[in-house]
């Protein structure tokens, strides 16, 4: 068990929300406390879950498949922000790869949870 500053998929997903919240701040008035207030609370379920995760030393398996899912979720909310056009196909693609960095590194976190059994 490491200190959750020093993982780098915490990092980058802190980095992800630092960008998102830039982003969500240029989003019409309407939507600041809808859309844009679900997305910053998934967010920080991810990142809670994640130091969750880095708490446990056994059953982490069951909480990587709930920010699998968590993570489906955010991607549907930034889909919705894309297709109501609230940012740009420019601003869309770098989420989406943000996004799939952090779950990439995410997987190889389940396997090397896996080869520790």
């Amino acid at each position: 068990m490491s200190n959750i500053n020093e993982l780098v998929a915490f990092q980058k997903m802190e980095d992800l929300t630092v960008i998102l919240h830039k982003m969500l701040s240029t989003i019409p008035k309407k939507e600041q406390f809808a859309l844009s207030e679900d997305i910053k609370k998934q967010m920080y379920l991810i990142s809670k879950l994640m130091i969750h995760i880095n708490t446990l030393r056994k059953d982490r398996r069951e909480y990587f498949s709930r920010v699998s899912e968590e993570f489906d979720f955010l991607f549907y909310l930034i889909r919705l922000l894309y297709r109501l056009k609230y940012i740009s196909t420019k601003q869309y693609m770098r989420l989406s790869e943000k996004v799939n960095e952090v779950i990439k590194i995410c997987c190889g976190w389940i396997r090397n949870t896996n080869s520790e059994k």
